[in-house]
C-alpha cells in the first residue's frame, strides 16, 4: 500500500488507505454487487487488476470484469502507477466462493481450519483524495461496500505511519485496529456492542451493522489513535478486543459472523479435503493397478476356469464388500491371499465410477474369476466365476 504525500504550508498531508473484510456468502452475483460499489465512483476505481503485476484493464467496468473472472477473486489492483512510490495507488480484492478462505494444519492425520474472511483493500495518494468532492465520493464508496459484501468490519485511515496500522489488517475474529476516520462495524459487532450506535458519529445503516465517522476528514484530531472516540471504542470492547488472537474471547465468533449473515454453511475446505481425498484414491488405484500387473505378468502360466465353472453375483456396498473380501481371502486362500489377490482387492477399493474389469485367480478351491463393475460411488458389483463350491460359500455368507 502506498503512502502518498502531498505538502500544503510546510505540512505534510497523507494520502488514504481502505480495507474492509466480510464472512458473507460470496456468490457470483454478491461478488458483481462489489465490483458495482466501485462502478459507482469511477474516480476511485482500480484501471487494472490481476496478478503481480495486474495486467486486466477494467473495462468497460469492474461489473464485468469480475462476472468474466469468476469466483474465486484473487486480485492485485492498480489505480495508478509510477516509478515515485509515494503516488503510487494499489490494492487487492480477495473474493471467495462461499464464506472466505481458509488455512490449515495438520497434526497426527488430524487437520484443523480457521476461516479467513473476504477483503477489500485500497490505497490513494494524497493528490487524489484532494481532489474536490474525493473524500465524499471515499465514503460513499465505503458505505456501498459494507453493503454489497454485508462487511464484518472494516475502516478508512490516513497513511499516515502516525495513524496507520503497520498492515491493513481488518480480520474481526482476531482483533479490531481502533477508531480511524471511517470505521465500519458489521451486525455481529453491532449485536455484541449495541452502545455503537450511541457514539458520536455513528449511524446505523439499513439491515446492516453501524458506520462510525470520526471527522470531515482522515486528518484530523478525532481520527487520531487515542482520541476521545477511539478511547471509547476500546474502553466498550475491552483493550484485550485489540490484542492479537486466534480466536479473541473478547470478540464475536467466526460463527456469530455466519449467523449474522444467513447463507451456505459448508466451509471451504469441506471441498478442499474432498479433492485432496479424490486425488489421494486416484494415486493409490493407479498403484494398486501397477502391482496388479507386475503380479499378473510374473504369473508362470495362463489359467483358465474349470468346466464346472459357474457365475455368482451380487451387489455390495463398500463397506459390506470389506467383509466379503475378507472372508474370500480366508476361505480361498491361494492368490487371494498372495500379491494378485492383495493388489486385485486395492484395485476394486479404489476404483472410480464406471470402472470394469476381471482377473483370474488360482485358489484352494480351483480357479476362479473375479469381476467387477463400479455401478456408482457406493455400490460395488460383484461377479464370481468358479466351482460350485464357491457358490456354496458366498451364499453362505449372506445368509449370515
Amino acid at each position: 500500500m502506498s503512502v502518498g504525500t502531498l505538502r500544503r504550508r510546510d505540512h505534510p498531508v497523507f494520502g488514504v488507505a481502505l480495507t474492509i473484510s466480510s464472512y458473507a456468502d460470496m456468490t457470483p452475483a454478491r461478488a458483481r454487487d462489489v465490483a458495482r460499489a466501485f462502478d459507482a465512483h469511477p474516480g476511485l476505481r482500480p484501471v487494472k487488476v490481476g496478478g503481480d503485476p495486474a495486467r486486466i484493464a477494467v473495462r468497460p467496468s469492474m461489473e464485468a470484469v469480475v462476472e468474466k473472472a469468476g469466483l474465486p477473486v484473487e486480485w492485485l489492483t492498480e489505480r495508478r502507477k509510477s516509478s515515485d512510490v509515494s503516488t503510487c495507488e494499489f490494492g487487492q480484492f480477495n473474493l471467495f466462493s462461499g464464506r472466505g478462505g481458509f488455512i490449515g494444519s495438520c497434526d497426527d492425520g488430524q487437520w484443523e481450519f480457521s476461516l479467513l474472511p473476504h477483503q477489500v483493500e485500497h490505497s490513494w495518494n494524497a493528490d487524489t483524495v484532494h481532489e474536490p468532492g474525493a473524500l465524499e465520493d471515499l465514503a460513499g464508496l465505503f458505505e456501498d461496500l459494507a453493503l454489497a459484501m454485508d462487511a464484518s468490519y472494516g475502516y478508512v485511515v490516513s497513511n499516515d505511519p502516525q495513524r496507520r496500522p503497520q498492515d491493513l489488517h481488518s480480520d474481526p475474529q482476531t482483533a479490531l485496529r481502533g477508531v480511524f476516520w471511517l470505521t465500519y462495524f458489521g451486525t455481529a459487532l453491532k449485536t455484541f456492542r449495541p452502545e455503537l450506535t450511541a457514539l458520536p458519529g455513528a449511524y446505523a445503516l439499513p439491515g446492516a451493522g453501524v458506520l462510525i465517522r470520526s471527522g470531515a476528514d482522515p486528518w484530523g484530531a478525532d481520527s487520531r489513535p487515542g482520541s476521545p472516540l477511539d478511547t471509547a471504542v476500546r474502553e466498550l470492547f475491552s483493550p484485550s478486543a485489540f490484542e492479537w488472537a486466534r480466536p479473541n474471547e473478547f470478540l464475536p465468533s467466526v460463527q456469530h459472523h455466519l449467523n449474522a449473515s444467513p447463507g451456505t454453511e459448508v466451509m471451504p475446505w469441506v471441498g478442499w479435503l474432498a479433492e485432496r481425498s479424490e486425488q489421494q484414491t486416484q494415486r493409490a488405484h493407479a498403484s494398486a493397478a501397477r502391482r496388479l500387473r507386475k503380479a499378473l505378468d510374473a504369473r508362470p502360466v495362463a489359467l483358465e476356469l474349470g468346466e464346472d465353472a459357474t457365475e455368482w453375483s451380487s451387489s455390495f456396498d463398500r463397506s459390506e464388500w470389506k467383509r466379503f473380501a475378507a472372508m474370500l481371502r480366508r476361505e480361498l486362500r491361494g492368490d487371494f491371499a498372495g500379491p494378485i489377490g492383495r493388489a486385485a482387492l486395492a484395485v476394486i477399493a479404489r476404483a472410480p465410477q464406471e470402472d470394469e474389469d476381471a482377473v483370474i485367480l488360482d485358489t484352494d478351491i480351483g480357479v476362479v474369476q473375479l469381476a467387477w463393475f463400479i455401478d456408482d460411488p457406493n455400490t460395488i458389483d460383484i461377479y464370481l466365476w468358479g466351482p460350485p463350491a464357491l457358490h456354496e460359500i458366498s451364499d453362505t455368507y449372506l445368509r449370515g
